[in-house]
């Protein structure tokens, strides 16, 4: 009897110890889900940033949710071992700390957030500026079109590094955070001109761009 006893005692933690393995094996095989992974978290505006999304099979459709407002819908994706692989890429068009989550729609219809806590995306305006032409006779007319953020109240022309004092606050459109100026300017010094706009919030410089400006080549009739 003591004999027996004494075997049931040996065999019990034997069992519990192989148990134990094999719940820790399983769990480690686990699929690591929901799970989003941006490719970079610092942007200039324009620049795509590319997402890697992983759920559950049990997924059918993605959503962009960005600072709280549904966007493009995804709906292909890879299949991995109990996973589903999906890929988004977005833009930005306007600065700021962006908050970007995705909304999963489940095959039975209901829908959740991933991640829970948003993933952060800092994004810095890029200022642009072009010219409708680089080569002009002494006289014409040069029309640059400018990019800054809607906060911008004016811009001012800055040529061969002097400020022209033309104030310019009518932008030509303000959509969607970016204001687009179109600004028109008469050469009539001869040579290279380097053209910059100083971006103003009342009366202070948040901006002067493009950095190393625009060469306009004014020659003689």
């Amino acid at each position: 009897m003591i004999k027996r006893l004494l075997i049931v005692f040996l065999i019990l933690p034997l069992a519990f110890t192989a148990g134990t393995a094999a719940s820790a094996s399983a769990a480690a095989a686990s699929p690591a889900y929901p799970f989003v992974v941006p490719d970079k978290t610092r942007v200039l505006t324009g620049e795509a940033v590319n997402f890697k999304i992983t759920t559950s099979v049990r997924v059918k459709k993605i959503q962009t949710v960005i600072d709280g407002v549904s966007g493009r819908t995804y709906t292909n994706f890879t299949t991995g071992t109990d996973v589903r692989n999906w890929q988004a890429k977005i833009y930005f068009t306007t600065g700021g700390k962006r908050k970007v989550q995705f909304k999963c729609t489940m095959l039975t219809g209901s829908t959740v957030l991933i991640p829970a806590t948003p993933v952060i995306i800092s994004v810095t305006f890029k200022y642009t500026a072009t010219s409708t032409s680089k080569i002009i006779s002494t006289g014409k007319t040069v029309t640059f079109t400018l990019k800054t953020p809607s906060s911008i109240t004016s811009v001012y022309a800055v040529i061969d590094g002097v400020n022209q004092n033309k104030k310019f606050s009518k932008p030509y459109s303000d959509i969607g955070g970016i204001k687009v100026w179109k600004v028109p300017i008469t050469f009539f010094k001869l040579g290279t001109r380097s053209v910059k706009f100083s971006a103003c919030v009342g009366t202070s410089v948040k901006k002067t761009f493009p950095d190393t400006g625009i060469v306009i080549i004014v020659k003689d009739n």
